[in-house]
């Protein structure tokens, strides 16, 4: 039986998220599984997995925005800005108060620029800047926009300050952390991460790496995916006869009657019986032309 849809795993830590694709495919005897928008291997938490035709659709998620909990460390930066690299510098963090944090944090809120660090998956020229940072290069990169919409203080103990975060797909925590060690005067990194949420998939959607090897024991993994419509349930349905279907399944462009519909649309082919069945995503121009953008095969 072939299986397509997302798959919501909570990605354990010291594990890449390349090597969590890695381990499902093995696992479900996967020919094409993808994953969503990679999670350091530090982190932990929600990481979306394509399974078959649901790979055509990925962007979508990645596109999405995010939420994470956050610790970070005051008192020690780092070249990775996490605790897996390497020291490079080191100062007292014992002035530091509970308000000159959230004052701090004012900063990184609403829209902001961000330089990615070199220790991640961001290519130049072509090369992932972590594997020029390894061999020590440095190579400057240009900052870009992100939007922080939530950055709340959960709490602080004097040296480790917890966050939460929602915010815009491309922004890096571990940046924010260590802007934020610059602002205060003392340097931080990140000590743990965890992803909460990535668009509607939320922490109750999530798999542990246990719960699928079960679930591999039995030969099972369909019970476990979420729809390859899932991405889009809050965009709006167009329900096209099966006609229309045939002809946008086809690469047609066709004339919809819906002329308050535009822009991105869920399509879906009606069935008997009231059903209906996910195609794929189109958009409606302004004169009410739909044109299929993303399809499904053999449905």
């Amino acid at each position: 039986m072939d299986n397509h849809g997302f798959l919501i795993v909570d990605k354990p830590s010291s594990i890449s998220s390349s090597s969590v694709v890695q381990k499902i495919k093995t696992l479900f005897r996967l020919r094409k599984v993808g994953h969503t928008g990679t999670l350091d291997p530090l982190a932990t938490g929600l990481l979306v997995l394509c399974v078959g035709q649901a790979t055509k659709f990925s962007r979508f998620v990645i596109d999405q925005d995010k939420s994470y909990q956050v610790a970070i460390r005051l008192g020690v930066a780092t070249d990775t800005f996490d605790s897996e690299g390497k020291v490079t510098s080191k100062a007292s963090a014992d002035d530091i108060s509970e308000e000159m944090i959230e004052f701090a944090l004012e900063r990184f809120r609403g829209e902001i620029k961000q330089i990615p660090p070199m220790y991640s998956a961001i290519k130049k020229n072509g090369v992932p800047l972590y594997k020029m940072a390894r061999k020590g290069l440095q190579v400057e990169l240009d900052a870009r926009e992100v939007t922080i919409y939530e950055n709340t203080l959960l709490s602080f103990d004097g040296e480790i300050l917890e966050l939460y975060v929602s915010c815009s797909k491309g922004t890096y925590i571990r940046t924010i952390a260590a802007d934020l060690g610059d602002v205060l005067g003392c340097g931080a990194h990140v000590v743990s991460l965890r992803r909460l949420s990535v668009g509607h998939y939320v922490e109750s959607d999530m798999l542990c790496m246990r719960e699928l090897e079960l679930a591999a024991n039995k030969g099972s993994l369909s019970d476990y995916l979420l729809p390859v419509s899932s991405p889009f349930k809050e965009w709006t349905e167009l329900l096209l006869e099966a006609e229309q279907a045939r002809l946008v399944k086809n690469g047609a462009t066709i004339k919809h009657s819906l002329t308050d519909v535009l822009g991105s649309v869920g399509l879906y082919e009606k069935c008997d019986l009231g059903e209906k069945r996910f195609i794929g995503v189109g958009e409606i121009s302004e004169n009410g032309i739909l044109y299929p953008k993303r399809l499904l095969h053999g449905v």
